[in-house]
Protein backbone atom coordinates (compact mmCIF):
# COMPACT_ATOMS: atom_id res chain seq x y z
CA UNK A 1 0.00 0.00 0.00
CA UNK A 2 1.64 3.21 -1.18
CA UNK A 3 0.64 6.87 -1.12
CA UNK A 4 -1.82 7.66 -3.89
CA UNK A 5 -2.03 10.91 -5.85
CA UNK A 6 -4.43 12.54 -3.37
CA UNK A 7 -2.15 11.80 -0.42
CA UNK A 8 1.00 12.97 -2.21
CA UNK A 9 -0.70 16.16 -3.42
CA UNK A 10 -1.91 17.06 0.06
CA UNK A 11 1.57 16.51 1.54
CA UNK A 12 3.15 18.68 -1.16
CA UNK A 13 0.60 21.37 -0.36
CA UNK A 14 1.36 21.08 3.36
CA UNK A 15 5.11 21.35 2.71
CA UNK A 16 4.47 24.43 0.58
CA UNK A 17 2.51 26.10 3.38
CA UNK A 18 5.22 25.27 5.91
CA UNK A 19 7.83 26.76 3.60
CA UNK A 20 5.75 29.92 3.19
CA UNK A 21 5.52 30.23 6.96
CA UNK A 22 9.24 29.72 7.46
CA UNK A 23 9.07 26.43 9.39
CA UNK A 24 12.03 24.36 8.09
CA UNK A 25 11.99 21.83 10.95
CA UNK A 26 8.34 20.95 10.38
CA UNK A 27 9.02 20.71 6.64
CA UNK A 28 11.87 18.26 7.34
CA UNK A 29 9.53 16.13 9.44
CA UNK A 30 7.21 15.68 6.47
CA UNK A 31 10.17 14.84 4.20
CA UNK A 32 11.44 12.26 6.70
CA UNK A 33 8.09 10.52 6.89
CA UNK A 34 7.80 10.42 3.10
CA UNK A 35 11.27 8.87 2.84
CA UNK A 36 10.40 6.17 5.36
CA UNK A 37 7.07 5.28 3.83
CA UNK A 38 8.50 3.28 0.92
CA UNK A 39 9.07 0.37 3.31
CA UNK A 40 7.12 -2.83 2.61
CA UNK A 41 6.86 -3.36 6.35
CA UNK A 42 3.22 -2.82 7.35
CA UNK A 43 4.06 -2.17 10.99
CA UNK A 44 6.57 0.55 10.05
CA UNK A 45 3.94 2.16 7.81
CA UNK A 46 1.50 2.17 10.69
CA UNK A 47 4.10 3.75 12.98
CA UNK A 48 4.90 6.56 10.56
CA UNK A 49 1.27 7.20 9.69
CA UNK A 50 0.51 7.64 13.37
CA UNK A 51 3.34 10.14 13.60
CA UNK A 52 2.22 11.93 10.46
CA UNK A 53 -1.36 12.25 11.70
CA UNK A 54 -0.08 13.57 15.02
CA UNK A 55 2.16 16.13 13.31
CA UNK A 56 -0.59 17.35 11.00
CA UNK A 57 -3.25 17.48 13.66
CA UNK A 58 -4.80 20.87 14.42
CA UNK A 59 -3.21 20.87 17.88
CA UNK A 60 0.26 20.33 16.43
CA UNK A 61 0.30 22.87 13.59
CA UNK A 62 -2.79 24.97 14.29
CA UNK A 63 -0.87 27.77 16.00
CA UNK A 64 1.65 28.19 13.17
CA UNK A 65 1.27 31.45 11.28
CA UNK A 66 1.05 30.96 7.52
CA UNK A 67 1.01 34.17 5.45
CA UNK A 68 -1.66 34.70 2.80
CA UNK A 69 -4.03 32.10 4.25
CA UNK A 70 -6.88 32.81 6.65
CA UNK A 71 -6.69 31.04 9.99
CA UNK A 72 -9.99 29.22 9.49
CA UNK A 73 -8.82 27.90 6.11
CA UNK A 74 -5.51 26.77 7.62
CA UNK A 75 -7.33 24.85 10.38
CA UNK A 76 -9.70 23.33 7.81
CA UNK A 77 -6.77 22.23 5.66
CA UNK A 78 -5.02 20.57 8.62
CA UNK A 79 -8.23 18.71 9.42
CA UNK A 80 -8.39 17.54 5.81
CA UNK A 81 -4.80 16.28 6.02
CA UNK A 82 -5.59 14.33 9.19
CA UNK A 83 -8.74 12.81 7.66
CA UNK A 84 -6.93 11.64 4.52
CA UNK A 85 -4.25 9.81 6.49
CA UNK A 86 -6.68 8.52 9.10
CA UNK A 87 -8.41 6.69 6.25
CA UNK A 88 -5.12 5.21 5.07
CA UNK A 89 -4.23 4.18 8.63
CA UNK A 90 -7.62 2.50 8.95
CA UNK A 91 -6.94 0.51 5.77
CA UNK A 92 -3.57 -0.65 7.13
CA UNK A 93 -5.07 -1.63 10.49
CA UNK A 94 -7.74 -3.65 8.66
CA UNK A 95 -5.02 -5.32 6.59
CA UNK A 96 -3.15 -6.27 9.77
CA UNK A 97 -6.33 -7.49 11.45
CA UNK A 98 -7.18 -9.70 8.47
CA UNK A 99 -3.82 -11.44 8.30
CA UNK A 100 -4.40 -15.20 8.18
CA UNK A 101 -1.96 -15.75 11.04
CA UNK A 102 -2.28 -14.35 14.54
CA UNK A 103 -0.06 -16.71 16.53
CA UNK A 104 2.80 -19.17 16.12
CA UNK A 105 3.96 -22.18 18.06
CA UNK A 106 7.65 -22.18 18.98
CA UNK A 107 9.43 -24.52 21.38
CA UNK A 108 6.06 -26.05 22.23
CA UNK A 109 4.46 -22.75 23.26
CA UNK A 110 1.90 -20.55 21.53
CA UNK A 111 2.79 -16.88 21.00
CA UNK A 112 0.53 -14.05 19.91
CA UNK A 113 2.27 -12.30 17.04
CA UNK A 114 1.48 -8.77 18.19
CA UNK A 115 1.38 -8.87 22.00
CA UNK A 116 4.18 -11.40 22.60
CA UNK A 117 6.54 -10.39 19.82
CA UNK A 118 8.10 -7.52 17.97
CA UNK A 119 6.81 -8.34 14.51
CA UNK A 120 7.92 -7.48 11.02
CA UNK A 121 5.49 -7.98 8.16
CA UNK A 122 7.73 -7.98 5.10
CA UNK A 123 5.99 -7.76 1.76
CA UNK A 124 3.12 -10.19 1.53
CA UNK A 125 4.63 -13.40 2.82
CA UNK A 126 7.23 -13.23 5.62
CA UNK A 127 6.76 -12.50 9.30
CA UNK A 128 9.79 -12.14 11.56
CA UNK A 129 9.46 -12.12 15.33
CA UNK A 130 11.64 -11.18 18.24
CA UNK A 131 9.96 -13.39 20.84
CA UNK A 132 9.78 -12.58 24.54
CA UNK A 133 8.79 -14.51 27.64
CA UNK A 134 7.73 -12.65 30.80
CA UNK A 135 9.24 -9.49 29.31
CA UNK A 136 12.66 -11.17 29.09
CA UNK A 137 14.37 -12.32 25.95
CA UNK A 138 15.18 -16.00 25.68
CA UNK A 139 17.62 -18.10 23.68
CA UNK A 140 17.44 -18.24 19.87
CA UNK A 141 14.56 -15.79 19.85
CA UNK A 142 14.39 -14.80 16.17
CA UNK A 143 11.89 -16.85 14.18
CA UNK A 144 10.39 -16.39 10.70
CA UNK A 145 7.16 -17.96 9.47
CA UNK A 146 4.89 -17.37 6.48
CA UNK A 147 1.27 -16.26 6.61
CA UNK A 148 0.10 -19.86 6.86
CA UNK A 149 2.22 -20.38 9.97
CA UNK A 150 4.80 -22.49 8.14
CA UNK A 151 8.21 -22.36 9.82
CA UNK A 152 10.84 -20.76 7.55
CA UNK A 153 13.97 -20.20 9.61
CA UNK A 154 15.26 -19.20 13.04
CA UNK A 155 18.46 -17.79 14.51
CA UNK A 156 19.29 -21.30 15.76
CA UNK A 157 19.34 -22.57 12.16
CA UNK A 158 21.42 -19.82 10.61
CA UNK A 159 23.70 -18.30 13.26
CA UNK A 160 26.62 -20.36 14.53
CA UNK A 161 27.27 -19.38 18.15
CA UNK A 162 29.53 -21.84 20.00
CA UNK A 163 27.82 -21.26 23.34
CA UNK A 164 24.08 -21.30 22.66
CA UNK A 165 23.51 -19.74 26.10
CA UNK A 166 24.84 -16.58 24.47
CA UNK A 167 22.40 -16.81 21.58
CA UNK A 168 20.02 -14.33 23.15
CA UNK A 169 19.17 -11.46 20.82
CA UNK A 170 18.36 -8.20 22.55
CA UNK A 171 17.47 -6.05 19.54
CA UNK A 172 16.20 -6.53 16.01
CA UNK A 173 16.05 -3.68 13.51
CA UNK A 174 15.42 -3.37 9.81
CA UNK A 175 17.92 -0.91 8.33
CA UNK A 176 17.90 -2.06 4.72
CA UNK A 177 15.13 -3.28 2.44
CA UNK A 178 15.84 -7.00 2.72
CA UNK A 179 18.00 -7.36 5.81
CA UNK A 180 17.73 -7.34 9.58
CA UNK A 181 20.30 -6.21 12.13
CA UNK A 182 20.31 -8.46 15.19
CA UNK A 183 22.38 -7.75 18.31
CA UNK A 184 23.31 -10.83 20.35
CA UNK A 185 23.81 -10.66 24.12
CA UNK A 186 27.39 -12.00 23.71
CA UNK A 187 28.41 -8.79 21.93
CA UNK A 188 28.07 -9.69 18.27
CA UNK A 189 25.96 -7.78 15.77
CA UNK A 190 24.64 -9.69 12.78
CA UNK A 191 23.17 -8.52 9.50
CA UNK A 192 20.75 -11.22 8.36
CA UNK A 193 19.02 -11.82 5.06
CA UNK A 194 15.32 -11.19 5.71
CA UNK A 195 14.16 -14.10 3.56
CA UNK A 196 16.63 -16.82 4.58
CA UNK A 197 18.14 -15.74 7.89
CA UNK A 198 21.63 -16.27 6.51
CA UNK A 199 24.44 -14.05 7.81
CA UNK A 200 25.40 -11.16 5.50
CA UNK A 201 27.76 -9.45 7.91
CA UNK A 202 29.11 -9.97 11.44
CA UNK A 203 30.68 -7.38 13.79
CA UNK A 204 32.11 -8.09 17.25
CA UNK A 205 31.23 -5.20 19.59
CA UNK A 206 32.93 -6.25 22.83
Amino acid sequence: MEFDIEQIDILIKLKSYLRMGGYPEEEKEIDYILCQYDSKNIMIKKQFLNKLICLCHVKAYGDLYIPNIEYDKWISFLSEVSNVFQKLLSQIETQIKNLPISSIVYNGKDYDVFSDAVSWIQGDHVLVFLLKENDKYFQDNIVAVDFEGKYLWSSKDTINIENRDGAVFVSLKQRKKDSLHAAAWVGINYELDMNTGMILNRVITK
